[in-house]
């Protein structure tokens, strides 16, 4: 009786130790997706700073038309 209930904790340890690496390696997922979200965001904030710039530089030389719309919401939720 001893050994089945020593048999039952070994299982139950082992379930456990099982449970807490799942966990481990999902916190490790979101982490690693939350840190390509970050980085994707600050790749985009740059490109439209440089989109904007550059629009700028065109509408001082009345070469171009203001920013669209679409873009300076973007910028400003960011």
């Amino acid at each position: 009786m001893a050994f089945a209930e020593a048999a039952r904790m070994e299982e139950a340890v082992v379930d456990f130790e099982e449970k807490m690496q799942e966990r481990i390696q999902a916190s490790q997922i979101e982490d690693m997706k939350w840190e390509i979200h970050q980085q994707l965001r600050a790749v985009l904030s740059d490109i439209l700073q440089q989109q904007a710039a550059k629009r700028l530089a065109e509408k001082d030389e009345g070469n171009a038309p203001t920013m669209p719309a679409a873009v300076e919401e973007t910028q400003t939720a960011m």
